[in-house]
């Protein structure tokens, strides 16, 4: 009975351990990116941000990640992000998978500092200028996702 308890708890550690090594490499490895920021609208509540997701997995394993929840912050506050799902994407070896696109508010609220100047700009512009480069607003995003059940959190990253 104590054997097959040993070799039962030495098989799980062994499991967890080899789950962990390839968390850790896809997690160095990997890169999940924001392609395309731009301002899909606005209303009374904001200024709607589209961003595109992309993943690259230059390991040797595929992989299952849950869908990130992006953070939004300007030098450093906290904007506004994704709200969490359980949406899971299996990541081929060797491949970029696209995600889905997603939509983040950044309430008025948040933009206060930048509002004065902002609003004026934003009308002024036709409809094929109005991205965030043209709005001037520093941006960095971070994400956090489960890489095969591990959580992963990525340093900020500029956005614009």
């Amino acid at each position: 009975m104590n054997k097959a308890l040993l070799f039962t708890a030495a098989g799980g550690a062994l499991l967890w351990v080899s789950r962990m090594l390839s968390a850790k490499q896809m997690s160095e490895n990997s890169v999940v990116r924001i392609l395309r920021p731009r301002i899909s609208r606005t209303n009374w509540y904001g200024i709607i941000i589209s961003l595109d997701v992309a993943v690259d997995n230059p390991t040797n394993n595929s992989v299952t990640i849950t869908s990130p929840v992006i953070t939004l912050s300007s030098n450093g506050a906290h904007l506004a992000s994704t709200p969490p799902t359980r949406n899971t994407f299996r990541i081929e070896a060797l491949s970029q998978s696209m995600l889905n696109s997603v939509e983040i508010q950044l309430p008025w609220t948040s933009l206060v500092r930048y509002a004065g100047g902002m609003l004026t700009k934003f009308q002024e512009l036709p409809d094929g200028q109005r991205t965030l480069e043209n709005l001037a607003i520093p941006l960095e995003y971070k994400y956090t996702t489960y890489v095969n059940g591990v959580l992963y959190e990525s340093n900020s990253e500029r956005i614009v």
